[in-house]
């Protein structure tokens, strides 16, 4: 039995290790200088040289730790913050002279924890059959793993290139042989051992390969991007490697802890990995890691490493037994988790048909460990093998004895066997080991450390044609069509790097996300002609903004009911090609990577139109789009879904029988008002940053209104319908666009406005750009009529419109008040005009079933459309050429006419409206006889009132001077000043 303590020479200086059981033990070796100070988020430098003997009998501090990402995973560091010299190597020799097979352990952890000094991590046992023993700290969790701008991406990946570059040039001084290494490693130490096999770097560094259960994750830059961007905005940081410096490893874990805790919610953005237990893995940055391990291999990538990788075969199950999912997942929840973690096609009915004995629990499960584990490394084997490499598969199948078998052959029961300690294995229990297990773990250390000294496990190398595999269980044996279920399952299914997506899934918490400049995304914050200048110039991606627009639909639609459809893939899609195009050098128009609300009764290909009406639930989706969603998307638009209107629009208050009510973000007790009430509610709570809407009788001015926004109606005629069908209100109808200012809005006009010919109204573009000029023009003389002769004002309303007024006068308008604009309330005339065409509409539903799925107030108006006479609807029209004539008049001495837009408040929701504590129907006064004048009318909001709504000011302009009104808009809005964001919604509703 050795005595004398053993000593070695490094490349950096002389160590002295123990003898422990006539094994050379080395502890605590650096291989790298400390990753802190100026060294942080940096590539690993090699060690500083030292003086003399340095001992190494004891292991080197962890690297700074993030959490316990999952039970059974070994526990976290007690502090995370950082200590000097974590980036250390530890060496078990049997003979410190000799020349033997080397073998270096990665650990996993959910790229979150671990480090080399867990007990289970001692090498004397592996040691003891003949081998050299390498394992090693490097860096996890945010300084590891995290993408972050000004730093390499992979940095855990670097500090495992270090170590093993370490292990080249100073393990035969430990008696090991360089030319016959063997990497090995679990979890995320086997998926970082399938990057290494991707990596230029990794070259001639080790000869052989173990993979023990692969984690089929590797991240697009997008994605990773997105990861650090969420992790920064939890600490207020910007995702760059001087802003994270600032703050410790212990805050940094902590915003990772609240990330993950999010991550169910993040379905959307991240897909399947929201349904992991950790928001890390290595990113295919396409330097540090070229390419996917999957293509690496396919491609012949590494073909002259041996190559073992395996599983367990039930992988995910102690996550699912621990969490309740085993024993209380439904149906419901079951057919979510299989289509969205299973392959392509219908992944549920393809499960439940494979598996029919299988309970909810026990189907997620199974589908968990095929996507995650088992299928992701089959496939790494068979391309690995199919490139000419020689490859081994195996599957462990013995069950761990904790909880009388319940957890069976679960993820990380593994790590025991390999090393075979048994200390303090949770899957083992309180027992420890039984003779099975013992038995399996000689079987496996004898099949690791023969391979790793001659490169033969045991048994036959992987062939395609029988997909043969060796089977670790009470009976170890050679299988062939390993887990053959599952491989005709997962059969065609490619799998690489996973990207940044859109995803409709089910609601989670606001996700305010950073942009790759680290700007906080909020649309409501944010210009159109910035946000979109920001795309086209590369400097942050449509998909990101997508992204943003899905995770503020998840969390906040649930309590507004804005949108009643969505599609997030097809959203992403369309964002993916706006990004290549921008890649490309090419320019995809003026609202780059904008996400867009459709009203619902417009067309957005791909949708099915329902109008908000039972009669239309069914109808097919919509083969192509509108006019004016065709414009806005050429011009770069990204449709996010169908925005919730009344039935055919025939209400100031959004809510139908189909799809119920939308709610205004400013108090979720009130009104958005309609009929672009989900257009509105959407934009004002940072859904969207545009949406369409039409205006009738007010249906897009009265919205605005009540949520605080800009809304625009041009001039009848600028943005034409076109298309086979008629317009619905035939000349009273104008489609606009909803945004939080003026200059928003004026910026989606610019794109839409013009002539089409299917459209007898549309008028052609005469002017050069509608943009808002950066000092719009003020008018000189303004009108000012307070109730055009007939409404009564809410008192709370008319105060912020004066005060509006005045600071229009403060700007050098002349003002003039005129009481008295038009003769009479044109709402019989108007109301008859709509009669008629609901009439048009649905008059042959009357007498049949369908009439009593209409909204009741939608039934009364096509049945009193009926009964006018052409005499009746003659006079209506008449009655516009009349009050066209009075604005002719008012125009000859004012550039504009200013009104309240709404005389009451928002009303409560599906109340009537009130007007100075009374409750009244005729709320909206002020808005339908511009329709019936086909005069060009916006809204901007004036003020807040008392009960913390908005209000807003209507600014009319002269026939087709639609320019003038969005300029004398855009200037009132700055003169008054306002930020009028709904309170209560950067983190999501209460």
């Amino acid at each position: 039995m050795a005595t004398e303590a053993p000593q070695v020479r490094t490349t950096a200086g002389s160590v002295r290790g123990s003898y422990e059981h006539d094994t050379g033990v080395f502890r605590g070796i650096p291989f790298a200088q400390p990753p802190f100070g100026p060294r942080r988020f940096r590539v690993p430098q090699r060690p500083e040289p030292w003086g003399g003997v340095r001992e190494a009998t004891s292991f080197g501090p962890p690297p700074p730790q993030t959490m316990r990402p999952a039970p059974g995973a070994p526990p976290a560091a007690a502090s995370p913050d950082p200590a000097p010299d974590c980036l250390t190597i530890n060496v078990w020799s049997p003979d410190p002279a000799g020349r033997l097979p080397v073998m270096v352990w990665i650990y996993g952890g959910a790229y979150l924890v671990g480090s080399a000094d867990q007990p289970v991590y001692d090498g004397a046992n592996l040691a003891g059959e003949g081998v050299v023993v390498v394992t090693f700290n490097h860096r996890v969790g945010v300084d590891g793993f995290v993408s972050l701008v000004g730093a390499p991406d992979n940095r855990g990946l670097l500090d495992q290139v270090a170590a093993l570059t370490w292990v080249q040039e100073n393990i035969a001084a430990f008696g090991g042989d360089p030319s016959k290494v063997t990497v090995f490693g679990e979890s995320a130490g086997a998926g970082s051992i399938a990057a290494l096999l991707a990596m230029p770097s990794t070259e001639g560094l080790f000869r052989r390969a173990i993979m023990q259960s692969v984690p089929g994750t590797y991240f697009t830059p997008a994605l990773g991007r997105d990861v650090a961007t969420r992790i920064g905005a939890e600490l207020g940081l910007s995702p760059t490697a001087a802003d994270f410096s600032t703050r410790t490893p212990a805050q940094l874990s902590d915003a990772t802890n609240a990330l993950t805790a999010k991550m169910p919610g993040l379905v959307n953005s991240w897909g399947k990995v929201a349904r992991t237990v950790t928001p890390l893995s290595p990113i295919v940055d396409g330097e540090v890691l070229p390419t996917s391990p999957w293509a690496a291999l396919e491609s012949g990538t590494a073909s002259d490493v041996e190559l073992i990788s395996g599983w367990m075969h039930d992988e995910y199950r102690i996550f699912h037994v621990l969490d309740g999912t085993l024993a209380n997942a439904d149906d419901h929840e079951a057919d979510f988790m299989l289509g969205l973690l299973g392959p392509a096609g219908d992944p549920a009915a393809a499960y439940r048909k494979a598996y029919p004995a299988k309970s909810p629990g026990e189907l997620i499960e199974v589908v968990f460990s095929d996507w995650l584990f088992r299928m992701a490394t089959l496939r790494l084997a068979q391309h690995h093998a199919a490139a000419g490499g020689r490859s081994f598969v195996y599957e462990v199948c013995l069950p761990a004895p904790a909880e009388n078998g319940a957890y069976g052959a679960c993820h990380g029961f593994d790590v025991p066997l390999t090393f075979g300690n048994f200390g303090d294995s949770r899957a083992l229990g309180p027992d420890g080991p039984t003779a099975e297990v013992l038995e399996v773990s000689r079987r496996i250390r004898t099949a690791w450390t023969s391979f790793a000294k001659t490169g033969d496990p045991g048994w036959s190398p992987f062939r395609a044609a029988d997909q043969n595999a060796q089977v670790f269980d009470a009976t170890t044996a050679e299988t062939d069509g390993i887990e053959a279920t599952s491989q005709a399952l997962w059969r065609g299914h490619d799998f690489t790097e996973v990207d940044l997506i859109g995803r409709i899934a089910v609601a989670g918490p606001d996700r305010s996300v950073r942009t790759s400049t680290g700007t906080v995304v909020d649309f409501r914050r944010e210009t159109v002609r910035g946000l979109a200048g920001s795309v086209r110039r590369g400097e942050r991606s449509a998909r990101e903004l997508v992204a943003h627009a899905l995770d503020r639909i998840e969390s906040l639609n649930p309590k507004l009911h804005a949108f009643v459809a969505y599609d997030g893939d097809r959203a992403m899609e369309r964002a993916r090609a706006i990004d290549d195009a921008v890649a490309r050098g090419e320019d995809p128009g003026p609202l780059a990577g904008l996400p867009l609300g459709v009203k619902d009764l417009e067309d957005a290909a791909g949708y099915v139109t329902t109008r908000g009406s039972r009669l239309h639930e069914d109808d097919e989706p919509a083969a192509t789009s509108s006019v004016l969603v065709t414009r806005l998307e050429a011009a770069g638009a990204v449709v996010i879904g169908k925005t919730n209107t009344p039935e055919l629009g025939s209400s100031p208050d959004t809510s139908n029988l189909l799809f119920g009510p939308t709610y205004n973000p400013w108090s979720l007790d009130h009104s958005p008002g309609g009929s672009s009430g989900g257009s509105a509610a959407a934009v004002a709570a940072g859904m969207v940053m545009l949406a369409t809407g039409s205006d009738g009788g007010g249906s897009i001015r009265i919205p605005s209104s009540c949520c605080g926004l800009s809304g625009m109606k041009p001039s009848l005629g600028r943005i034409p319908d076109g298309g086979k069908a008629a317009p619905g209100w035939l000349d009273l109808s104008s489609k606009g666009v909803l945004a939080r200012t003026m200059a928003d809005v004026a910026e989606a006009l610019d794109v839409a406005v013009g002539p089409e010919p299917t459209d007898l109204r549309s008028l052609p573009r005469s002017e050069g750009s509608w943009a808002v000029p950066d000092e719009p023009g003020v008018p000189l003389r303004v009108a000012w009529s307070p109730t055009l002769g007939y409404a009564e004002v809410d008192r709370a309303v008319l105060e912020a419109c004066e005060r509006a007024v005045g600071l229009l006068e403060g700007l050098g308008a002349e003002v003039t008040v005129v009481d008295t604009v038009f003769d009479a309330d044109p709402f019989r005339e108007w109301i008859t005009t709509t009669q008629a065409c609901n009439y048009r509409s649905l008059g042959h539903v009357l007498g049949t079933p369908d009439a009593e799925r209409l909204t009741p107030g939608l039934r009364s108006s096509v049945e009193a459309g009926g009964a006018l006479s052409a005499g009746d609807f003659v006079k209506a029209l008449d009655a516009c050429h009349r009050l066209n004539l009075r604005l002719v008049e008012l125009f000859e001495t004012a550039d504009l006419l200013l009104t309240p837009t709404c005389a009451g408040p928002p009303p409560r929701s599906g109340q009537p409206g009130e007007i100075n504590g009374e409750r009244v129907p005729d709320w909206v006064r002020f808005t339908y006889p511009f329709n019936m004048t086909r005069s060009p009318a916006a809204t901007v909001c004036a003020g807040i009132d008392p009960a913390g709504l908005p209000v807003g000011i209507q600014l009319i302009g002269p026939q087709h001077a639609d320019l003038a009104v969005i300029q004398a808009a855009a200037a009132l809005e700055a003169a008054i000043g306002l930020d009028p964001v709904a309170p209560g919604w950067d983190s999501g509703p209460e």
